[in-house]
């Protein structure tokens, strides 16, 4: 159970001086996984000064100087990604997320407009190898690329289109788990 009770001010975390607490409820789960104490006037105050004393370092700081505080806090960032998920899939019932690149054989992928599930063809050295149905949430689309939340259970269909499931151990440890579905919503493919 978390409790929150501190806020980065002047370059350290420290309790904050507010007494009003809330609960923080995954929204998946409806249960309660802790408590946050907010900030007050007074931690404001304490913030506001802190940033006005260290604007004129800031300010007097050269564009090398800025771009190796944003890396330093880059690699901070990415050396607590995994922490950073598991708190943002416990905190939003989300299902775990991975920013990858696309690193296999030649495809083409469809995305149907707000189907759930995406369509892939595989290709290698000119060769068909048959498609790849992935079972995912309708994507999201932003100017930056796609947002894909892969539901786990996926059709693997060979070029003389006999196809198989794929994954259904995945998904069946999924099925019941905060940030995902209950056996009221799907039930295993075995059982199609």
């Amino acid at each position: 159970m978390w409790n929150i009770h501190q806020a980065y001010i002047d370059g350290t975390f420290v309790p904050v001086q507010g007494s009003e607490r809330l609960e923080i409820v995954n929204p998946a789960t409806e249960q309660v996984i802790g408590t946050v104490t907010l900030a007050n006037r007074d931690d404001a105050k304490r913030a506001i000064d802190a940033a006005n004393r260290a604007q004129p370092g800031l300010a007097g700081s050269t564009k090398a100087q800025r771009i190796e505080m944003l890396k330093r806090l880059e690699a901070a960032v990415l050396a607590r990604t995994d922490q950073i998920c598991e708190a943002t899939i416990e905190e939003y019932g989300a299902a775990p997320l991975q920013r990858r690149a696309w690193a296999g054989r030649d495809v083409l992928i469809l995305h149907p407009p707000g189907a759930a599930h995406s369509v892939w063809w595989f290709f290698h050295e000119g060769g068909f190898l048959g498609w790849y149905v992935n079972l995912e949430a309708v994507l999201a689309r932003h100017p930056d690329g796609i947002d894909v939340v892969d539901h786990h259970l996926d059709l693997v269909v060979e070029p003389d289109r006999t196809w198989r499931w794929k994954d259904e151990d995945t998904f069946a440890d999924c099925t019941g788990r905060p940030g995902f579905w209950t056996t009221g919503i799907f039930s295993p493919p075995n059982s199609w």
